[in-house]
């Protein structure tokens, strides 16, 4: 088998109007739900918003940035959720509705076209496999459940971030350390808004060898009714397998399977909303 395989700012910011709880765990898990739900934020954004003293907020965010569940970029002067939630998050993932719902049409796919069919969930810069059905092909592309894989040139992360509010993508892209992973891969911030304008208006995503060499991928998101991006669904193999042809033809399988997946997800979602 193959696999082709602690520091301060200031900005505006609105107070939540929420009441610190006096208990630490609990102190703790709103900082975290908070950072996880608004971030990016600044120290003085996390105080403002959670009336916490200082010297409290410090302490807090030191336990939660050594126990990885909070990320402080050096840039931006902000912190935002750690890849510890997105471990402890794929054990729930797996357990979870929405990969119940997926999976019929995962392995339809998967028998349609013979090749691996992935579903993937946003997690701040990267994308997370959640689910995947391998084709039985001897090369093939073979990634767990569980990998992270960059927003910026990958199929289903494309497709991820083409859908995020504008404000939350700006911040997105402006926090990703680009990376030219092969000859192709989009390392120009401009670039890659022009195609995730595209991936909006045309409702999928294409990989042509920018994350590996000789693997192709097309992709779709999952959306509900009122324009939330849940996930997507990427079809992946070798580009000897992979033709503009047979794409064509995946391309309408693939769409049909995340209209059926957004309907069972929320009764009206549509594809695209």
């Amino acid at each position: 088998m193959t696999s082709l395989q602690n520091k301060t700012g200031t900005d505006e910011s609105q107070t939540t109007g929420k009441k610190a709880p006096s208990g630490g765990l609990a102190r703790t898990m709103m900082l975290l739900d908070e950072i996880s739900q608004h971030g990016p934020l600044r120290f003085a954004q996390i105080q403002e918003r959670l009336q916490l003293p200082k010297a409290t907020l410090h302490r807090a965010l030191n336990e939660l940035q050594t126990e990885r569940l909070v990320q402080f970029d050096e840039r931006s002067l902000t912190y935002h959720a750690g890849f510890r939630i997105l471990e402890i998050a794929n054990h729930v993932w797996s357990r979870s509705d929405l990969r119940a719902l997926a999976r019929d049409q995962l392995e339809h796919l998967c028998e349609l076209s013979n090749e691996t069919v992935q579903l993937s969930v946003h997690s701040d810069t990267h994308a997370v496999y959640l689910d995947s059905v391998e084709s039985d092909n001897n090369i093939r592309m073979s990634m767990g459940v569980g990998t992270s894989i960059p927003l910026y040139c990958t199929g289903a992360g494309k497709a991820l971030l083409a859908l995020c509010p504008t404000l939350q993508q700006r911040d997105i892209i402006g926090r990703i350390s680009f990376k030219a992973f092969t000859q192709n891969t989009i390392t120009d911030k401009n670039h890659l808004l022009k195609e995730l304008n595209e991936i909006r208006q045309n409702g999928y995503a294409e990989d042509k060898e920018e994350h590996f060499a000789g693997i192709r991928c097309i992709a779709a998101p999952i959306v509900t009714c009122d324009g939330q991006t849940v996930a997507a669904v990427s079809i992946s193999g070798p580009t000897f397998r992979i033709t503009d042809e047979n794409t064509q033809q995946w391309l309408q399988w693939l769409l049909e399977a995340t209209i059926k997946i957004s309907k069972r997800v929320a009764p009206t979602s549509t594809s695209i909303c």
